[in-house]
């Protein structure tokens, strides 16, 4: 039986003797040294992202390299020479059968070598010794009005990620249910100060296995989870900070107390002192209580909790939201959610104006990192897309370990095409989240809009292999076959996920029709030009723009960057499909009047209206307060656009406020004002306005008591009156319908 252990006694000797493992070590911490430079010199220099990485690779392949060419040279004072054969223990130099060895210069390079790697290893060990120096990098930024600023960035290894779930009720305790989502939010804004702590929230998590679950996917090492209790007047707060990997409790505290502002402030002090944040690191960064820069009112802050959980609340009054104002008309954290909520609904743009010119008189209560979403949302509300993109790009720079703000830099970039770009801020997410749906389904859907198909299959197979079952991945690699003309296989793609989701075949059916109605054409463009143009919903002010997009039809949703490929399937029909839901669209014999019917959420037809250049021009002149010219355009606009019956409502208003009669009915506006119900109309410097709830809409005159709503063409507002007083009105739509709402006060 051969002898291993000497054999391996004897190749340990070789690789001694001709110095392979010296070498090895030095190279090895040379590379360590090397890359661990890149890394921090990578930003300064403005050297490629990739450096680094081109470096490890370059570190890689050479190992082998060196290793075997150090077993067959040797470096000497002559050069470099062949080394000789194995030496045997009986043939040591003097030097070392003495046991004595005299230093060489290697031995001097690997100890400098080792205290370096020391030294930079030295934080990664123990990062809570690291200074602030250390622990960040240099950037410069650059705000929306141009100003270049240079500023201190954590690095992703200091970062401490944390989710946070609801804190559940002990016990039932439907009065204080409020308090299941008040305390995640007062924690996630409280924490929202520090840029070493990167927050996530998941109000959906409840049992443990699945907050790991949710903890893992979003990459956080620690998730925090708690209860609560109201008795007598005192809040009582159980805290729980877990570890991820495995759900064990790092920390639990208990806290009580009569004041809610300070417990949140407890509670988000101790978590950054469980988590491991130093002293001397929560001193630099200011820590403003909650109470500074949400409300000095717990009550107002309840009714801002009601206002934006109120589904999950089981309410959807219209009084909250005006009830917190009333309570605190500072409340900044209030009414930047209001503006936004608005603006992404596109329900009401003079609400989204006023909700954001409110936040921004009160922003300097807030933190940066809110500050700077005041004034994205502003922008975006004002359509100055230029200083969108620039302060998206600086808040990410702050923050670029930030998964919400870069969500946000990525739909930025969509709603401007700027799909280069967001495609390079898509892998980054992904590689932030890595192996996470959702994300990469963005990624998929971004390979499509940017052409780049066959990229886009090679990706999204990988993941349908991993994901069998997704749905969503097969319907976007349907799309991709499309777009490359692979109608066959494309069919096969839409009849598996209609296999796999059969509930679903009433949206999905329509995809397949397309494909039967392609097999007889080769070039679409001609047939989609029809369809080109801006369409407005008849019922809110939502629009969307089609285009011609790679030779397909591509849909552009107003503010919403859940862009969508239109497909036809007849001379006068095409079919959209994204994120569940699926529409054909039918448009009569000119494409100026397009109904969508939805197969998902509307069960009635929907009229959009085209909007061509004349029609938006005459919108402009009426917003612009030029009366007698926008009347002209109007009146040409019709005249084009017969079919377009609510621009003779335009045509009516401005006849009538240029009239004599206008100006003696100016003066009984006042008289409309009151309550009607959950209504209310006011007057407001010589004009009239509707609310309802948060959202508020312009009534324009028609003649002396009847209105028309410019958000709504459906229906006109007729005031009703008896013995000189407005007992009501009188609600009627296009349709013929008619509803009498009494006035209340």
């Amino acid at each position: 039986m051969p002898d291993n252990t000497n054999n391996l006694a004897q190749f340990w000797q070789k690789l001694k003797q001709r110095k392979v493992l010296r070498v090895i070590t030095m190279f090895a911490g040379a590379a360590y040294v090397v890359i661990e430079l890149a890394n921090n010199v990578v930003e300064p220099l403005n050297l490629p992202d990739w450096t680094p990485r081109l470096i490890i690779i370059i570190a890689v392949v050479g190992f082998p390299v060196v290793s075997v060419l150090s077993w067959i040279f040797d470096l000497t004072p002559e050069g470099l020479i062949k080394t000789e054969s194995f030496i045997t223990p009986y043939e040591k130099e003097p030097s070392e059968q003495s046991g004595k060895r005299k230093l060489k210069g290697s031995d001097v390079i690997i100890a400098i070598l080792f205290i370096v790697v020391g030294i930079l290893a030295f934080p990664r060990i123990f990062r809570g010794s690291a200074n602030v120096r250390t622990m960040t990098m240099p950037v410069t930024v650059i705000n929306e009005l141009g100003e270049k600023e240079t500023r201190k960035v954590f690095k992703d290894v200091y970062v401490n990620k944390l989710l946070i779930a609801t804190f559940q009720p002990e016990g039932e305790d439907t009065v204080n249910i409020w308090l299941k989502y008040g305390l995640l939010e007062g924690i996630w804004e409280d924490l929202l100060q520090f840029p070493y702590i990167q927050i996530y929230g998941d109000r959906n998590v409840i049992h443990l296995k699945e907050q790991i679950s949710a903890a893992k996917l979003s990459n956080c090492s620690h998730f925090l989870t708690g209860t609560y209790h109201v008795e007598d007047g005192y809040f009582k707060v159980t805290s729980k900070l877990h570890e991820t990997i495995n759900g064990s409790i790092v920390k639990e505290r208990y806290y009580k107390g009569t004041d809610l502002f300070s417990l949140i402030d407890s509670i988000s002090l101790q978590t950054c002192i469980d988590l491991g944040v130093s002293k001397n690191l929560r001193d630099i960064f200011p820590d403003l209580p909650i109470q500074e820069y949400t409300s000095q009112s717990k009550e107002a802050f309840k009714y801002y909790i009601y206002t934006k959980y109120g589904r999950e609340l089981s309410t959807s009054a219209s009084w909250i939201y005006a009830r917190a104002v009333e309570l605190d008309s500072t409340f900044a954290l209030l009414s930047l959610y209001n503006a936004r909520r608005t603006y992404l609904s596109r329900s009401s743009r003079i609400s989204a104006k006023k909700h954001i010119n409110q936040t921004m008189r009160h922003r300097q209560k807030l933190p940066e990192y809110r500050d700077i979403q005041t004034r994205i949302l502003y922008y975006s509300i004002y359509g100055e897309n230029d200083k969108v993109i620039e302060l998206s790009e600086m808040q990410h720079e702050l923050r670029p370990y930030n998964i919400e703000l870069l969500l946000t830099l990525i739909d930025v970039y969509d709603r401007n095409h700027l799909f280069t770009k967001a495609g390079s801020a898509i892998k980054k997410l992904n590689e932030l989240v890595p192996d996470y749906p959702e994300y990469q389904l963005i990624l998929a859907r971004n390979y499509l809009v940017s052409n780049r198909l066959n990229k886009g299959l090679r990706y999204i197979d990988k993941r349908i292999e991993e994901n069998p079952e997704n749905t969503d991945f097969l319907l976007v690699k349907g799309e991709i076959l499309l777009h490359k003309h692979d109608l066959d296989n494309a069919e096969k793609t839409f009849k598996k996920a209609i296999l796999l989701s059969p509930e679903d075949v009433n949206k999905w059916s329509l995809m397949l029709d397309h494909i039967n109605y392609a097999r007889n054409r080769t070039v679409f463009t001609d047939d989609l030009q029809k369809f080109v143009g801006t369409y407005r919903n008849e019922m809110m002010e939502f629009s969307f723009n089609w285009i011609v997009h790679y030779n397909y039809l591509f849909g552009e949703m107003t503010n919403n960057s859940k862009d969508v490929f239109i497909y036809p399937l007849s001379d006068s029909s095409v079919v959209g499909y994204y994120g569940g839901v699926s529409a054909s669209i039918h448009m009569n014999g000119n494409s100026k009047v397009i109904k969508q019917i939805s197969k998902y959420r509307l069960a009635f037809p929907v009229t959009y209206w085209k909007q061509d250049s004349i029609i938006i021009y005459a919108e402009e002149l009426l917003e612009s307060g030029r009366s007698q010219e926008a009347l002209s355009v109007y009146q040409k606009a019709y005249t084009e656009n017969p079919e377009h019956f609510y621009l003779s409502y335009y045509i009516r208003h401005l006849e009538f406020i240029l009239s004599e009669e206008y100006e003696r009915k100016e003066s009984v506006l006042e008289t409309y004002a009151g309550k009607y119900g959950f209504y209310k109309i006011y007057s407001k410097e010589n004009k009239l306005f509707e609310k309802i709830g948060t959202q508020e809409f312009r009534l324009l005159p028609l003649s002396g008591d009847t209105f028309m709503d410019p958000s709504h063409y459906d229906k006109l507002t007729k005031f009703v009156r008896q013995d000189d007083q407005i007992t009501g009105f009188k609600r009627i739509y296009s349709t013929g319908e008619e509803y009498f709402q009494e006035k209340t006060d």
